[in-house]
């Protein structure tokens, strides 16, 4: 089924990293401030489908080196389950999607998911291949997703 296919490549338990997200409303004591918490759980969702997003551009781009590999020839796009035009539309969808979500938070967490894809895409496509700086980006991520501030 193409939609279980276009669910394993968003790579879900890859998203339990995107619980950072939460750090800021723990750590300043307003877990029980329902407003902040509503738009903490809403953010995780939109860090989750734009790093999913990612997770289906890196696979597209990588494709012909995934086929060739033991284990990654078995993810939906290498192994021809999922077709690449639509893992791209997916991609698509999912960086609009999150956008326009994160935009309806604020503009400034609209800026940072912005900010955490173009790094993620920078990183699949550049950045996974300069030494130590590849390093720096993940941990740029993790500065990103888990130092958003969702009060404004």
């Amino acid at each position: 089924m193409i939609v279980f296919e276009i669910v394993k490549s968003l790579r879900l338990k890859q998203w339990i990293k995107n619980l950072i997200i939460f750090a800021p409303l723990i750590f300043s004591e307003n877990v029980f401030d329902r407003i902040l918490l509503l738009k903490s759980v809403f953010a995780f969702v939109l860090f989750c489908l734009v790093s999913g997003a990612a997770y289906i551009l890196n696979d597209i781009k990588d494709l012909e080196e995934d086929r060739l590999h033991p284990l990654k020839s078995k993810r939906p796009l290498a192994s021809g389950r999922l077709k690449k035009s639509l893992a791209l539309f997916t991609f698509f969808f999912l960086v609009i999607l999150s956008l326009m979500g994160a935009f309806l938070i604020n503009i400034f967490f609209c800026i940072a998911l912005g900010v955490y894809l173009v790094l993620q895409v920078s990183y699949s496509f550049w950045l996974k291949h300069v030494v130590i700086l590849d390093v720096f980006l993940i941990a740029t991520g993790f500065l990103i997703n888990g130092g958003m501030s969702l009060s404004s």
